[in-house]
């Protein structure tokens, strides 16, 4: 009897936790954890994977790993990390260290080659380019008749540029930029630890322009100038997702889930978050958006 007793707990129990994991899809796995490079975009771009998963009954742990480009790679190699949003331009230049450029589909299927071989995959991309831009105030520009970042090299008393700590260092960053232009400069450069800092420095008129990224609210909000990129120096930096195979594997609803954000995000939409996280928080305006999109009810 006792034996019959502890066999039907043994089925009883087993039953339970099948149950349980058909129940709850894949929360029976390792929660997914996601990263996040430490800007406001990013921010956001996160919450809206986190909140999409959750609502896909796909375990997430939280808070998320930050860090820059360079520290989230590491973190995916060794398993820290299973997930984060990047941009290809930054992929290609930073990580993969190429400076060549080609178009779109081939820059973007040469990081899926590369990227396999450590074990790693790029969901199709979400929609929308943060590509780098130079900026300037609207008057200054039109004073000095300067449309094309050419048209600012050819400007004879040079500039003083603001530019994100980490554009510094960037194999697409500054040293590259002021070489292909021959950008004269009249004072050092004013490096800045944030997009706010950075436009800050812009309105005050502690700099001439900065380089700030197309996604940034500020162009609008501020009305500056965007000069056009005529040399075609920065490559195309669509968004989208690297996830370690592993993960995908131990989560089998994880890449389908992914896969239905692609092409969600346009570059309109990611510039009106970008405006909203101003006022509210990163969890509030991924929420608005998923819902608005419909992607959760």
């Amino acid at each position: 009897m006792t034996k019959l007793v502890r066999t039907g707990l043994i089925i009883v129990l087993a039953l339970g936790v099948l149950g349980s994991a058909c129940l709850n899809g894949d929360r029976s796995a390792r929660p997914v954890v996601i990263g996040s490079k430490e800007f406001p975009e990013q921010f956001i771009l996160a919450e809206i994977i986190a909140q999409y998963l959750e609502y896909e009954h796909i375990p997430v742990r939280r808070p998320f790993l930050k860090g820059d480009t360079h520290v989230l790679q590491e973190k995916l190699l060794h398993g820290e990390v299973d997930l984060y949003p990047e941009y290809t331009g930054t992929a290609l230049a930073e990580v993969l260290g190429i400076s060549e450029q080609d178009g779109p589909a081939t820059t973007f299927a040469r990081l899926r080659t590369q990227y396999g071989k450590w074990n790693l995959e790029w969901v199709s991309p979400l929609g929308f380019s943060n590509n780098f831009a130079v900026i300037m105030r609207e008057e200054d520009a039109q004073r000095a008749h300067v449309k094309t970042i050419s048209e600012a090299a050819s400007y004879p008393s040079g500039w003083v540029i603001g530019v994100g700590r980490e554009f510094v260092y960037r194999k697409d960053g500054l040293q590259g930029l002021v070489n292909t232009y021959g950008l004269p400069l009249k004072a050092p450069v004013l490096t800045v630890p944030s997009p706010n800092d950075l436009y800050k420095s812009l309105v005050e008129k502690r700099v001439d322009m900065v380089v700030g990224s197309m996604t940034d609210p500020f162009i609008d909000i501020l009305g500056l100038t965007v000069l056009d990129d005529d040399r075609k120096y920065f490559p195309q930096y669509d968004a989208a997702l690297v996830v370690r195979t592993a993960c995908l594997n131990s989560h089998p609803h994880l890449r389908e889930a992914l896969e239905k954000l692609s092409g969600k995000i346009s570059d309109e939409e990611m510039r009106t978050m970008n405006h909203e996280v101003l006022s509210s928080s990163a969890e509030a305006v991924a929420k608005s958006f998923l819902l608005r999109t419909q992607l959760i009810k």
